[in-house]
């Protein structure tokens, strides 16, 4: 793996994508933070159907991922990724603004929020697939790679900030104070994103380039067509989607593992989630290092591997300090596969189908994880915690396996 010298660090040299990287840092710190302000208002409201209520909100996000995701594909690759990143989150501050309005003014109902919140989450997609699409064109070619494990962070980056900001804000402040600043987050988010100086317009396929414009069917069957018959795509997906099922899992019974395998009281979950997430930062940003990989589904397959090995551990731990330890080593394998997914796509994906792919890919995600989370809460009603993570961690070292012996639709990076 060839090392980066800071000279030539995407977010040093590429001021475009330094733009674009920071403006979706805070735009998911926002979206993150939202979340967080609500989840609390509903907790601490006292009402006895504040479990129910929650769970309702947080549906009303990941719904448009199903409905909406699959179909925005072909707009993305037909338009200027810049514009549908700044259109979608243009929208989305409306209804944040007005969200903020009705909450500051105690006008805001149950069912509003609701209502609000599907139509923030509507959004996304296009927000979302059209900055993963956007990758290529920000950087040349011998950054990519770079560029690609910093873009695996943002998600993870936009957390560590929202958790420490917000809840210090909802503490000191209150509820009104913190959401207003979530509105202004967003906002410099957007003027960040407006801050990219070139144009992210679309690749020519070679049917329009011909004079031969497809239909929008035919654009939309395309992306799908793509990952059903490239060679290798359909087993990475695979294991891109079961890795997702068994991580997805994890991260809602880390309150049960505090509880129950260390007896502990509820600031250990704020150590183990900040333990994990500090270490998916500083993994993605060492690998930011890296431009070239040499057998990538090699260090793909460990990565895969250490994640199941770590959530086996879990199991045998019961000092809050070793499980913090475990958590580092839990979060730097599962940053590596999640920062080399995204290397990979980025490489292999045709430019004129990024926004299609990701889109598939947001759809296929946004179906994984309710399930995810169905399975994780019957296996632990029946069986209990322990059953929940060593089932996980022996289907995670399982899918390590299988990493070895999948066809490749890449192996070298150069």
């Amino acid at each position: 793996m060839a090392i980066v010298k800071w000279a030539n660090h995407p977010l040093i040299r590429h001021g475009d994508f330094r733009s674009f990287y920071l403006g979706n840092v805070l735009m998911n710190t926002a979206s993150r933070s939202l979340a967080m302000i609500f989840a609390w208002w509903l907790i601490s409201s006292g009402g006895s159907d504040n479990g129910t209520e929650l769970a309702v909100l947080m549906m009303m996000q990941t719904f448009p991922l199903l409905v909406i995701s699959p179909f925005i594909g072909p707009f993305i690759d037909r338009h200027d990724k810049k514009k549908c990143m700044l259109a979608g989150a243009a929208v989305q501050t409306l209804f944040l603004a007005i969200t903020c309005y009705l909450f500051v003014s105690d006008d805001l109902s149950y069912w509003g929020l609701c209502l609000l919140f599907f139509a923030i989450s509507a959004f996304i997609p296009l927000v979302d697939s059209s900055a993963s699409s956007a990758v290529e064109q920000l950087v040349p070619e011998e950054s990519l790679a770079s560029a690609s494990s910093l873009q695996a962070s943002v998600l993870e980056f936009g957390n560590i900030i929202a958790a420490l900001v917000s809840t210090s804000l909802m503490a000191a402040a209150g509820l009104k104070v913190a959401l207003v600043s979530v509105l202004g987050v967003y906002g410099a988010g957007m003027a960040f994103i407006a801050a990219i100086g070139r144009p992210l317009k679309p690749v020519a396929v070679p049917a329009a380039a011909a004079g031969q414009p497809q239909s929008y069917w035919q654009s939309l069957r395309e992306g799908f067509d793509y990952i059903r018959h490239t060679a290798g795509m359909p087993w990475l997906a695979l294991v891109y989607f079961v890795f997702l099922f068994f991580l997805q899992q994890y991260f809602i019974i880390v309150p049960l593992i505090v509880r129950e395998i260390l007896n502990a009281g509820v600031g250990w979950v704020g150590v183990l989630e900040t333990s994990f997430s500090l270490a998916v930062m500083g993994v993605a940003f060492t690998l930011s290092m890296r431009s070239r990989y040499r057998r990538i589904y090699h260090w793909y397959g460990w990565g895969v591997l250490a994640t199941g090995l770590t959530m086996l551990a879990t199991v045998a731990i019961d000092s809050g300090w070793l499980m913090a330890a475990d958590f580092v080593l839990f979060g730097a394998a599962y940053a590596l596969v999640w920062a080399l997914s995204s290397v990979i796509f980025q490489h292999v994906v045709p430019e004129e189908l990024k926004g299609r792919f990701f889109s598939v890919l947001g759809t296929m995600a946004g179906a994984v994880v309710p399930l995810s989370y169905i399975a994780a809460g019957g296996i632990t009603e029946v069986w209990g915690i322990h059953s929940t993570l060593l089932i996980n961690g022996a289907g995670l070292t399982a899918l390590a396996l299988l990493v070895a012996l999948i066809p490749r639709v890449i192996e070298n990076i150069d």
